[in-house]
């Protein structure tokens, strides 16, 4: 047909047909999801659609943090917000999730927070957009922004409120996803128990269902886990797979995360300089996505391997990367990943650890602080010495 709004009028239903397709077989990494949901929302324009204009925004949007393009996904939330003041409120409810989960993956915790909690008692949107439910990641990523801030029971409140999200919408695929980001959470907070068990979960369902993008993800925590409780020589060829296909499936979201995890694990393992091979790769991440809510937890991981090394002509590096790790987390609010630095600041044989001790104390004294957990009984042993 020649041009014609007759011809888009077809064409429209036709492209948001071929984009579920798409996203069943491959999922928001393939390359011809951007191109297709660019021509979508230009059709929309045309055709004066408002919401399938939001279809196309949130397609951009889940292709562009898929693939680690943290900015282009925040852009693509703010287009959601300014296309969703013309829409029914589960619209906006939509968007303000969107544009917290790219707030979070920028370390803007403050702003992520704000945008993500929602009024006790509200109604959850009913509608799924895509093949993931957004209050699912709306969620899980809630539940990480109270933990980095140091309010670990009530991240826990999320995680529980998540799971039961995804398996009210009867959708394996959003239970196994909130499992996968209950695993997350647990690792997040060194919780070994709870990362394996929603792990397993997550891999249990993605084998049955053949989501192999889950699966790589939850053989990654899993073997986390086995790092964490003994078996880490096991674990360190397990989790570089896990990456390595992640990668083959063009998945670039978390992968500074994915390299926190891997290069504790080869801290475990005592491959010092293995883990600050990883930690390098998971900075360079950061340079190039701006995904900076584990810089920190890098910077950290590298001062830890420096210690284990014991290179006393390598200590001028490992007190810059203090200074990174510790700024960074204050930067992002993020008390959990402060306290950590102020630990390995107590345990590194330098100038400064009478500095990192008093610090580490007012920590651990402040009233409302809700880290009880590993990081938090490292922080008293080291005191208590």
């Amino acid at each position: 047909l020649p041009p014609s709004i007759e011809r888009d009028e077809l064409e429209l239903p036709l492209r948001v047909e071929l984009g579920g397709c798409i996203l069943g077989v491959a999922g928001y990494t393939d390359p011809a999801v951007a191109p297709l949901y660019l021509r979508i929302r230009t059709l929309a324009t045309r055709l004066d659609r408002p919401v399938m204009k939001m279809v196309a925004s949130g397609g951009l949007f889940f292709s562009s943090m898929s693939n680690g393009r943290i900015h282009d996904g925040y852009a693509e939330a703010q287009r959601l917000m300014e296309e969703a003041r013309l829409l029914p409120p589960v619209f906006e409810d939509f968007a303000r999730s969107g544009l917290g989960v790219a707030a979070f993956c920028l370390g803007r915790l403050g702003e992520a927070r704000e945008l993500l909690e929602r009024e006790p008692g509200r109604a959850l949107p009913e509608g799924v957009a895509f093949d993931v439910h957004i209050d699912v990641l709306r969620l899980g990523a809630l539940a990480t922004v109270y933990a980095h801030q140091g309010e670990l029971r009530r991240g826990r409140a999320a995680v529980d409120e998540m799971v039961s999200v995804g398996r009210s919408t009867g959708r394996a695929y959003d239970l196994a996803n909130a499992h996968r980001l209950a695993a997350d959470y647990g690792a997040a907070i060194g919780d070994v128990a709870l990362a394996r068990e929603h792990a397993e979960a997550t891999i249990e369902l993605a084998d049955e269902y053949g989501f192999g993008q889950l699966a790589a993800i939850g053989r990654l925590f899993v073997a986390w886990a086995d790092a964490r409780t003994g078996a880490s020589r096991d674990a360190l060829p397990v989790i570089q797979a896990s990456i390595e296909e992640l990668d083959e499936r063009g998945y670039r979201l978390n992968r500074s995360m994915f390299c926190a995890r891997w290069a504790e694990a080869a801290l475990e393992a005592s491959q010092p300089e293995l883990a600050l091979k990883i930690v390098e790769e998971g900075l360079d991440h950061v340079r190039t996505s701006d995904e900076v809510r584990h810089e920190s937890e890098l910077w950290r991981i590298r001062v830890t391997a420096l210690r284990m090394l014991g290179d006393a002509n390598r200590a001028d590096e490992a007190y810059a990367a203090m200074e990174r790790a510790l700024c960074s987390a204050r930067e992002q609010h993020a008390l959990l990943f402060v306290l950590r630095a102020l630990c390995e600041g107590v345990l590194w044989p330098g100038p400064d650890r009478a500095a990192a001790r008093e610090a580490l104390r007012l920590l651990v004294s402040r009233a409302a602080l809700d880290l009880e957990g590993p990081d938090l009984a490292q922080a008293r042993s080291l005191l208590a010495r």
